[in-house]
């Protein structure tokens, strides 16, 4: 069993060299060989064999609590794993292939693809656990085998709940479940889409740009200068009574002289009483 849980490993990671599984930019890939995408339609299939086997086994584990249990079936538990941890490294490469041919991306396909390959280690680490555990006959080992085997099983479980998201619609479980447990499910699924969502870079919002001054055309003349405003003349002076009338305004050469006012009238002398 030895010689064969290592072969299974060394195949398990020689195919992820291969075909490494990518979570974005498939559409920029080349297209892939038909024969390769034909292993991958089986994807849906492979994938129910080691759902199946591994329920299997943790049943059997739960007998094998029980020191008589695991002395009578212990071998059994462990040829069990062998063939579901065979099964998942199997359904976890055709789901790569698959995805090769494209139009696979989102939140859930990265969900659904992380978390197969997060369960299919759990469950080869557990296998490791298991043998040297009975080899060595701590059964401290194989306790911590089998509480590996649940955590990694719990995430294989939740990880295809996505990928029947991606198969039959985001609905298919929840359109007609109890409106509480289908709130809780949703919940559940936006809380997880959170952590591997891509969000959009907030660019920061350019700084003002002081407005720079026109440039002066040299081929272009000055503007004039603003006109100066003119004063207000002064109002004109009334000369008071009795005061000789002003000179007259000295005669300028070719021009016509005007003769001179006449001189006011004279008022006549008052009568002298009698």
């Amino acid at each position: 069993m030895w010689i064969a849980t290592l072969l299974l490993i060394v195949a398990f990671v020689f195919g992820l060299l291969m075909f490494p599984p990518l979570f974005s930019g498939l559409e920029d890939l080349p297209p892939a060989p038909d024969h390769l995408l034909f292993w991958g339609r089986f994807h849906p299939i492979l994938v129910h064999l080691p759902v199946g086997i591994l329920i299997f086994v943790i049943v059997l584990e739960m007998g094998c609590l029980r020191p008589a249990f695991e002395a009578k079936y212990g071998h059994a538990a462990l040829l069990a794993l062998w063939l579901g941890a065979a099964g998942a490294c199997g359904a976890v490469i055709a789901g790569i292939l698959l995805s090769r041919e494209g139009g696979y991306s989102g939140a859930g396909f990265q969900l659904h693809q992380t978390m197969a390959l997060i369960g299919t280690v759990g469950v080869l680490l557990g296998l490791l656990l298991r043998l040297i555990g009975m080899a060595s006959e701590n059964r401290t080992l194989v306790d911590i085998y089998r509480a590996v085997l649940i955590v990694a099983f719990s995430i294989m479980g939740i990880g295809a709940h996505f990928g029947a998201n991606i198969t039959h619609g985001r609905t298919f479980l929840t359109e007609f479940a109890p409106e509480g447990v289908a709130q809780k499910i949703h919940s559940m699924e936006v809380w997880m889409e959170s952590f591997v969502e891509e969000k959009p870079e907030e660019k920061p919002a350019p700084a003002p740009q002081p407005t720079p001054a026109p440039t002066p055309n040299p081929l272009q003349p000055p503007p004039p200068p603003p006109p100066t405003p003119t004063p207000p003349p002064p109002p004109p002076q009334t000369p008071p009574a009795g005061a000789p009338p002003p000179p007259p305004p000295p005669h300028r050469a070719g021009a016509a002289r005007r003769p001179p006012p006449p001189p006011p009238p004279t008022p006549p002398p008052n009568p002298t009483p009698p």
